[in-house]
Parts: C-alpha cells; structure tokens; sequence
C-alpha cells in the first residue's frame, strides 16, 4: 500500500501549494511527549496482505540543521523463527535500523574476474559485470546471444549437458546479475545490473541516481557507491574499509570471498551543506553454519527397484562474515553512540557482539538520553527488556519488556523442519534418512501452530502498564493444485490485544471465506525436493533438504492474503482485498512469467513456454496493493466503501538479461533465459463511497489519475453533489512546458535538475472548478539551488498575491515576504535552531550595503549563550554591564529596545525607546537583548539542547519557561517570575499517581524586597473595546491609535445576514446586499460566514474612519473550489472611510473581519459557545 500512499501524497502535496500563508518557518513548541511510554498503538501493527505481525520500538533521533536520523528496534521474526535462523547483535528476530546497500549474490559475485580458461576462451568462475567470454562480459554475452539465437555455447558454459547421473548442474559463470536492496532513513529500493553497469530499476520513472566506483568495469574490494534521491540529498556507501563488509562463503564449490554490505557513512544536504557521518567498528571474524542435507538414488528402470542409494548425511556450508557494527552517527548537532561491551560472552556465537547501550550526547559531549538492553543468554541471544536511564538521578526505568512463546527452537543443525526452515514436531524416532526419502510425510506443515510459534514474540509490556499481547496462527493458502486449504510456512496474526488495568481490547483478523483460505502462493513447488534425469536402464534421482529453486517474489514474500477481515473490539469491522499472485489487473496474471523465451529440458534448448518462478527484477510491486476496502458496523450496515484501479505500461527495452539453470519438478531440470522489461505500474481511478444512515443512496467521489513521463499530471473529481475538480501538476523535469515560466527560471531549473538531479521538485499546479469555472494555480520560482525563491498564486489567470523568500548564507529561511504584506523574517543559532521570528523587519541586508555591523539589518537579538558566564535570566548565559549594544539603527524607522538586567538577586525587564551606540549600565549582568522596529513584533526562543525549547518570549516581553525531567519529558512551566504554572507528572505502573507537593506549590516570601526599579508592564492595554449587547471584550489594544471608532471586528459568532442595517455584533460589518448564511465549517470560534454567490460590493465598518489614516482590512478565507487547501490569511489597505470594496468571484468562506489602523498591534478574542475565551488572534 505504499505506493498508493505515496501517490496520494505527491496530489496533496501540490494542491496544498496554494496556501502559500502556510509556507513558513516552525516556529518550536516544547516537547510534551511522555518518552513514547504509551506508544502501543503506532508501535504494533499488522500487514494485512502478509498476515505478518510489525513491531517496531522508537529509541532516539539525531537532530541536525535539516535533517534528523531516527534508530529503532524493529521486530523481524513476525513470520515466525526458522531453525536455522541466528541472533544479530540485537537479539532473535530484532535488527537494529541501518541505512545500506546489501547484496544478495546470485551465481557469483558480478565484480569478479574469474580465471581464465583458454581452451574455451571464457573467464571460468567470472562474475556477470567483469567475467568475460571472448571479448565481452557474460551480461553482453547472454544480450547478444539473445538478439542473435546464437545460443549453442551456452549449454557448454553452464555445463547443462545432462549426462546420466548428472542430475544437477553446476555453472561455471555467472549468467545471472546479483540483486542490491538501498535502505536509507527516507526511502529503500532494489536494483540489478545491466551489461554496461548501468543500475536497472523495478519502477519506469525511478528518479534516484546511484554511481560507483572501483566496481565495472575495474573491481576491488574498494568499491563503493554514491546515490542521489532526486531533492538534493547525497547517500555515500562504503566509502572507507571500516564501511564494507566482507563475506567468505562457498558458490558451487569455491569459496569465495566478497563485499556483501556497503553501509552507509554520510549523508549531505546539498542545499545546506548539512552532514551527518556514521563510523563502524570491525568485529572479530564469525563462522555460521548452515545445514543442509539430501541423498542420491540409482533406480533400475525395469523393476523400480534401488540399486544403489548415498545419504549425504547431514552437511554444512560454513560462512564467515567480518561484521561490521555502527558505532556512533553524528552531526553538527550531536551524536548518538552504539556500544556493545556485554557484560557476558554469546553462548551461541562467542566473537559475535550483542548491543549493550545506545547514547544521545550533545555537542559538547554531555549525556542527554540513554536506553540500555538487557539479554537472556541461552542457545540463541534474546533481548528480554529495554531500559531507559534518568541522566538527571542516574537511575534506570523500565522502558520496554518482551515476552515470548515458551517453546524453544531446537538446535540450529536439528533436521525438525518444515520445507520452509519452521520448527515441525517430527517424532524423535524418525531417522534423517527417513526425513530425505518422505519429505512429505514427515515435513508437511500441521494444524498445531505451537512448534513454529517456538520463540517468536508473544507480547510487549509498557511501563505504564499496558500489555500488548500478540496471537497468532498457522498461514494457509488454497492450494491451486487440489482446491483445499493447506498449511503454508510461518505463521499469521490472528488477534492482537491492548490489555490495561481497565479491560481488554481485542482487534481480531479472519483470513478464511466460505471455508476456503483467501490465501495465494507464488508456487507450490516448494515440496518437490527430488530432481530426476533417466538412460534407457536407470533413473538418476538426487533429494533435496530445500528446493534449489527461488518459491518466493522480491519482497520475500511466498504468501498472500486476497481478502480479510478486520473485527474491531467494538465489533465494527471492515473487509480488505489486495491484489495477489492469482489476481488479474489490466490483462495479466501477477506472476513472475518474465517473458520467457528459450526454455527446456537439461538436454536441449526449445522454445517452449514453461512459466520460470526465478527472475531478476519480479513484479513483487503489483501485489498487495488495495482493491477495495469496505467498512461495516457491528450490525452488518455498510458505512462506506473505497475502491482502487491501476494500469500498467511497459517499456520495450530489454534490460539486466540473465541465464538460470533452475529445478521444476519431476521429471527434468529446466533452463530459462530471461531479460528485464522495466514497468510502470500505477493507480488509475480511486471510488469513495460514504453511505447515509437510513438512505441507501450513497454520497459517492470518483477521483481519476492521468500520467505522463512517469509522473502524476492530473485528478480529476467528480462527486454527487455535481461537482467537477481537476489539479495539474508540473515539475522541474517538465522544463520548458512549465506554465507561466519568468525570464531566467528556465536556467535555474535546468541546473537544478543537471547538477542536483532534482527531476521531482513541484513547480506549478493548476486547480479547476469545471462546474464553476474557476481556477487556481500556484507557481513556485527555485533559484540556483533545490530552494524555493517566490511563490505565486493566481486567481482567473490574476495574479493574487506573491511571496518571496530569501535564504542566509548557510541555506536557512530568512525571510518570507507577502505582496501584500510585511516581512516575516527570522534568525537562527550556530546550531540552525530558530533564535527570533519577527514581523515587519528585514533580516538580510541589501546587497549594496557592505558595512554590515550585526547579523541582521533591521533587528538585533543577543541571547548571550557562549558567554562565559552561566548566569542567565533565560538560555545558558549574560553579559556583564556595562554592555554597548552593537546594533546600527539602519534607517529612519523608530527602534525600541528590550532586555533584562540582574540587581539584587533578580532579573528586570526595560523597554524603551532605542538609540545607536546605547550603554546598558543597570545592574551586574544584562540578558536577552532585542532591538526592533517599533511596529515590529518579535517573538524568541531558547533552548535545552536535543530536548526542546527552555524559553519562549513573546512581543510583549513575557517570557515562559519550560523544564524537561532526567528522561526528557516537559515537567514544569514557569512564568516570568520563576513561578509554577504547571506540572506534569508521569506514573508508571504500581507508581503512586501523585506530584511532589514541593514541586507543584510555589513559595511565598512574606517580606518581598522593595524593586526600586519596578518593571514595565510588558503587556500594556491602551484601549479595550467590549460589546455592547453582551458585555464581552472584543479586543485588547496594545499599541497605536486609542480611537474606538478606528477598530471593527466580527467573527460572526453569532451573526444575522441580510439587507444593510442588519446588524453582527457590536463594531459590525454590514453587506451591501444578501449574501449568505451562517456556516459551520470556520477558522476560530464555531462560526463563519458561507457566500453562496458572487459578491462584488462594499462592507461597511459600521464606524466613521479618519480620511487621513490608512488602515488594514485583515480576514481569513477559503475558497470552496480549493476547500482542502484550508484557509488563507488575506491582507489589504484602504485609506479611512465608511466601508470598502470586496470582491469574491465564486462561492467562498469567510471568517474573523477585523479593520484596524495600520501599525496598531492588539488581539481579538474569540468566544465558545458557553462564553469563554476560546482563542486570541493577534493582529498580523
């Protein structure tokens, strides 16, 4: 469902681009999170299609300027646990997030030579990329031998000869390209090779770009690879040694010794340079045995009886592995530090390591967070607990404990085993050789589900509490073969419960219809464990303990579910269809047919069709993607239904060709040559219906997709109310067919996309109302860099509103600048953190003003946070007075001043008026100094490092404060003065539900001292203005003119509509004729005001306004052609009169009308509907 997802994000995506008000800055919030000790819901989930049971634990995030890296915990052993399967460094079934390039070989290694046999003119042993024959690579070969039929040099290569008692064949080149799977924190995908080198992608359209070095044409065991994604981020893989690993292993009888993992070791943003590294430590050398066993039978051909029979007994193919463990990522912000010192040594595998602890420090190298993991050390390593440690009292807290199924696996050279690798109860007295010759008696998968439950997670418990309990049971599938369910490999989720003191909630999963399992597999091959080749006497026949041929797709996947049902603890529910192995989408079965073209028996090439289950790049992506989804009360009424239709379009180059020799069953082995033909496979029509209560009648949307050079270009709605809405969508890589394209920006995006290979960056979107004919479009202006310049919106091919952004030196948002309105401009520390956010100031100075005194041109703020001194009224440090304020009054704008100063043993706040070269002489120590434009408003921050802001102090001066607890939880905010205003207190389970009353009463002095230097009101009130029917304050003046009649507001809380003279509220606003009604859908409050038609007249104020004053007509609105772009804050001036014009050219919504002379500051209160304040609006 991924990609269904990603697509409906690329459409939401544009159509937001429109609300360009919302293009700004996040501003910080203090973190309130409870250290995700509740986090059950987002932590366990289930894949519907697979059936598979997802656990995965958050631990910690790496913040840096523009980037963050998250790690985790993530629960792999949800299929259940295999015999064979091995504990890594995080314990059985968990694996530790990594970003990689991994390799899964096939054949031989592509980057190795080989040795070269001059009686045949090949390179014996050679790999697909660098092995040759005669003068070109195999890749080349197998192409042209494709294009030319010439194909007779190939059996002899591939020694398919079949001679009696060659059952088996064994290759001596590589006719096969290996499959390479990118993992990085933003996006994973696979590729192959072809013959030039050139990365061969599942997905037409795929915009990521990887190049390599020291791997084709020349190889070593110094290659490494460097992956572009398309919006200016570069992945480096593998570049030093400490970032490869190598793997010795056994490929048809020689070992061989290879780079099985390129991990990744840095990351760059391109536009702000920001890095972020990742160090590996080399591990001692670990040798995993893998098992494997079988046995050879001579049968004479006239009596069926066995002539001779050789039991392999049980064998090994030993692997060693150099591991290589991440041992710390950093950036400029921090680090996060891997160690694996255990306090004991592996009993399973002794030089393996096991992750003990991972670190967040600062940058300075001060512990902020830290989790510690607790093992139980048995036959195979399990990770039993997570702990967290209070940095603050150096305590440790529970943080996640893990329980699972009470039946061991048996030891990993144990033959009780199902054909898939799963625990199966075979009796003690059944002899390996017994297991060879009946694998089907012995190994077919049984009801009782507990021996492939051995060890697999049963349940997570949370501190506070709460359990999580995971059931499960045995996969099915209907067999293709006999038309009945049979038992399939692992296992399935059959209910996962939220248990609390409380009760018990229970979401439950049916996989079964009509008695008959919704489950398909890719093939049923996979008990076939005999091959077989004959002469005229004897009939060779060689068994397997596995399948040699591939019964799963890409995705690892061999099982999936066409249909389930999802019971609610409610016992609402819903029902799920996926497309899967059998499902006919656009004209074609989804299996892995690979457009074969010469297949056969071992003795001979034809040109039959057999279907092959073994391909290069698979159509794994086509299954488990949605159909339909339907949702169902607990009495059986449908509520509401979505339904999905995709298309497929192919391309007609053949890519990543290859040669497998692969067993098929009885009676021959087969040979398949197969190429790549890269697809493009996408949703098409997406049909929503919303069913009404007592009405049959569904309320039904139908949204269509189009496409063009792999890229979404249009949707088209159509509802049943009569609507019809379409959105157009252009990006970088459209170049000159962008619309409305401005001298220059064609250059600009041409370099993006040559230099920052940023094909996907949105440009223009264009949004219709066909019913009403309307249109908006939004048009986004990059400089030279993957960066937003302007963006513009229009309204009916007019331009309606511009906004321009500027950038500082080191690629941050300076500021953002409305047409229409004053600047918003910010400033950051040395660590990118937002320090100020200001309106009606310039950050940047122009370019013809070299004589730069401060950072920024019309503002100033100095938090003194490097200063040597750790006194601090807020951040980490002041400055001793006296202090002469840096700052250059750069024009003739009046300045005011800010700051406080310590005096006997307390910090006071002044603001007064600003004049250059001013000398700050109060008291010992001054702190937060903010100089601005009298009109300005600006708003500052400080903060903890890599916890959240520690201070935020608004335009007025008031400052709050927020305190985080030893696991970086918010646990107290204080106001300006040091007082509580509130706690938060966290109880785990059998914890007293109590604060510490020392915490939550603030002392009293009985005897304050005297202030001889009281401070200044920082929130002064110079006019209020109530209404005068129901007494409330309707607004509160801070600043500018103290004129009632200068200041009109409604928010149409509780409005009449109709000819002039009806009246809203008190300071009202009268139409010059009817226009509409009220309406719920709103901004603040509980109310707006719907226009059902066209308005284009005036709106009086309801006062007489000063003709000699200009004033600010502020509101929000949202037009309904574009609703779910949200509402859009709109800005004009008028000189003072009565009223003024308005336009609305289609039906719209409007809310919170406020007139108010320009560069007066105050708010507007907004009321519920019991009469309290529910929001305060400042005036923008």
């Amino acid at each position: 469902m991924n990609g269904i997802r990603y697509l409906f994000s690329i459409a939401i995506m544009c159509c937001s681009l429109y609300a360009y008000s919302q293009n700004k800055v996040a501003t910080p919030s203090a973190n309130n999170a409870i250290s995700n000790a509740g986090g059950a819901a987002s932590e366990v989930s289930v894949n519907l299609y697979t059936g598979t049971a997802n656990v995965g634990i958050p631990l910690l995030s790496l913040p840096s300027q523009s980037m963050a890296i998250p790690v985790s915990l993530q629960y792999i052993g949800g299929r259940g646990i295999k015999v064979q399967d091995y504990s890594g460094e995080a314990g059985l079934g968990w694996k530790l997030s990594a970003s990689s390039i991994t390799r899964i070989v096939r054949g031989y290694p592509d980057d190795h030579v080989g040795i070269y046999n001059q009686t045949l003119n090949y390179w014996q042993l050679g790999g697909y990329l660098n092995g040759k024959i005669g003068s070109v690579n195999v890749a080349s070969y197998i192409k042209n031998a494709y294009n030319t039929n010439t194909l007779e040099n190939m059996h002899t290569m591939l020694n398919l000869k079949g001679t009696p008692g060659d059952v088996v064949p064994t290759q001596y080149i590589d006719s096969e390209p290996d499959l390479f799977q990118i993992t990085t924190p933003t996006f994973s995908l696979s590729f192959t090779f072809d013959e030039n080198g050139n990365p061969v992608f599942q997905t037409l359209g795929t915009n990521v770009k990887i190049t390599h070095s020291n791997f084709f044409p020349s190889s070593s065991d110094n290659s490494s690879f460097k992956v572009f994604d398309g919006q200016g981020t570069e992945y480096y893989f593998g570049s030093t040694a400490s970032a490869r690993e190598m793997h010795t292993t056994k490929l048809n009888n020689s070992n061989r010794t290879y780079i099985s993992t390129w991990y990744l070791d840095k990351v760059i943003n391109t536009l702000t340079h920001d890095t972020i590294t990742w160090q590996y430590i080399t591990g001692s050398s670990v040798a995993i045995d893998y098992y494997s066993w079988g046995a050879n039978v001579k049968i004479r051909n006239s009596d069926n009886a066995i002539v001779d029979k050789d039991t392999t007994g049980l064998e090994s193919n030993t692997m060693t592995i150099v591991p290589k463990y991440v041992s710390k990522i950093e950036s400029k912000l921090g680090s996060i530090e891997f160690l694996y010192n255990l306090p004991f040594t592996r009993s399973d595998f002794p030089n393996y390591k096991g992750l003990t602890s991972v670190r967040l420090k600062d940058k300075s190298g001060i512990l902020n967070k830290e989790f510690r993991f607790v093992y139980q050390n048995g036959t195979r390593l399990m990770l039993s607990a997570i702990q967290e440690v209070d940095v603050k009292n150096s305590t440790v807290v529970p943080y996640r404990e893990f329980v699972y199924h009470t039946r061991s696996l048996p030891a990993r050279s144990s033959y009780h085993q199902d054909f898939f690798g799963y625990y199966r109860n075979i009796s003690s007295s059944i002899t390996l050789e017994q297991v060879t010759l009946n694998s089907i008696s012995y190994r077919e998968a049984l009801s009782n589900p507990d021996y492939a439950k051995a060890s697999v997670l049963t349940k997570v418990e949370y501190p506070t509490g709460l359990e999580v309990a995971i059931n499960y049971e045995m996969n099915q599938f209907l067999s293709p073969n006999s038309s009945s369910n049979r038992y399939g490999g692992g296992l399935r989720v059959q209910s996962v419960s939220s248990i609390s003191q409380q009760d018990t909630l229970t979401t439950s999963y049916s996989y079964t219809f009509n008695g008959e399992s919704s489950g398909r597999v890719l093939s049923e091959s996979f008990d076939n464990l005999g091959a077989f080749n004959f002469d005229a006497q004897f009939t060779y026949v060689k068994f397997f303990s596995h399948i040699p041929a591939l019964f799963h797709d890409l995705n690892g996947i061999f099982l999936g579910y066409s249909k389930v049902k999802v019971v609610m603890p409610t016992q609402d529910y819903s029902v799920h269809n996926f497309s899967n192995h059998d499902t006919d989408l656009h004209g074609n079965f989804y299996r892995d047919m690979v457009n074969v073209r010469y297949t056969g028996p071992v003795t001979q090439w034809s040109g039959s069709s057999t279907e092959t289950i073994y391909s290069s790049i698979s159509r794994a992506n086509r299954r488990g993607q949605p159909l339909k989804e339907e949702s169902f009360n607990k009495f059986d009424r449908l509520m509401s239904s979505v339904e999905y239709e995709y298309h497929n379009t192919q391309s007609n180059e053949l890519r990543s060709f290859g040669v497998t020799a692969y067993y098929f069953g009885y009676p021959q082995i087969f040979r398949t040559l197969y190429y790549t033909r890269p697809e493009f496979f996408y949703l098409l029509k997406k049909t929503t219906k919303e069913y009404v209560q007592h009405n049959n009648l569904p309320l039904t949307t139908i949204v269509n997709y189009e496409y063009n050079n792999y890229k979404l270009r249009k949707t088209s709605t159509v509802n049943s109310k009569g609507e019809n809405i379409s959105n157009s969508f252009y990006y970088s890589s459209d170049l000159s067919s962008i619309p409305r394209l401005e001298t220059g920006e064609l250059s600009n995006i041409t370099s993006l996309v040559n230099t920052y290979h940023a094909k996907d960056l949105p440009v223009h979107t264009i949004s219709e109302n066909v019913t009403r004919g309307t249109s908006n479009e939004s048009h986004i202006i990059y400089d030279a860099m993957p960066r937003k310049k302007k963006e513009r919106a229009y309204r009916n091919n007019v331009l309606k509103d511009e906004v321009t952004y500027e950038y500082e030196a080191g690629g941050h948002l300076s500021s953002a600048k409305e047409a229409k309105s004053t600047a918003v401009s910010y400033a950051y520390d040395s660590e990118g953190r937002p320090l100020a956010e200001i309106n009606h100031a310039q950050a940047l100075y122009p370019s013809n003003i070299t004589v730069r005194p401060t950072k920024y041109y019309e503002f100033f703020y100095d938090g003194f946070d490097g200063a040597s001194t750790t006194l601090a009224y807020s951040g980490k440090g002041s400055k001793t007075t006296p202090y002469t304020v840096p700052f250059v009054r750069p024009n003739t704008r009046s300045y005011l001043i800010d700051y406080r100063y310590y005096q006997n043993g307390k910090w006071h706040y002044v603001k007064k008026p600003y004049t250059n070269g001013l000398i700050i002489n109060e008291g010992s120590h001054v702190d937060q100094v903010r100089v601005y434009p009298e009109e300005s408003a600006i708003t500052t921050y400080t903060y903890q490092s890599l916890t959240g802001i520690s201070s935020e102090t608004d335009a007025n001066g008031v400052t709050v404060f927020y305190e985080y607890d030893g696991l970086g939880r918010l646990s107290l905010v204080k106001d300006k003065d040091g007082y509580i205003l509130k706690t938060y207190c966290y109880n785990y389970a059998g914890q007293v539900v109590n604060c510490n009353p020392a915490e939550v009463n603030n002392p009293v002095d009985p005897n304050p001292p005297v202030d001889p230097n009281p401070p200044v009101d920082p929130n002064p009130s110079i006019l209020d203005i109530f209404d005068s029917s129901s007494g409330r304050k309707m607004a509160t003046i801070t600043s500018g003119s103290t004129n009632p009649n200068d200041y009109s507001f409604s928010s149409f809380e509780s409005a009449t509509y109709g000819n002039p003279g009806s009246g809203f509220e008190a300071h009202n606003f009268h139409f010059s004729h009817t226009v509409a009604s009220v309406g719920i859908d709103y901004y603040h409050g509980s109310q707006a005001l719907d226009i059902y038609s066209p308005y284009n007249g005036f709106i009086g104020t309801g006062n007489v306004l000063d003709p000699n004053k200009q004033y600010i007509c502020m509101y929000w609105y949202t037009p309904w052609s574009a609703w779910d772009d949200g509402y859009i804050r709109v800005k004009d001036w008028f000189t003072g009169q009565s009223e003024f014009n308005v336009f609305f050219n289609e039906e719209t919504t409007v809310d919170d009308f406020m007139v108010y002379p320009d560069g007066s500051q105050g708010y507007v209160y907004i009321y519920d509907e019991f009469g309290n304040v529910a929001e305060t609006v400042p005036f923008y």
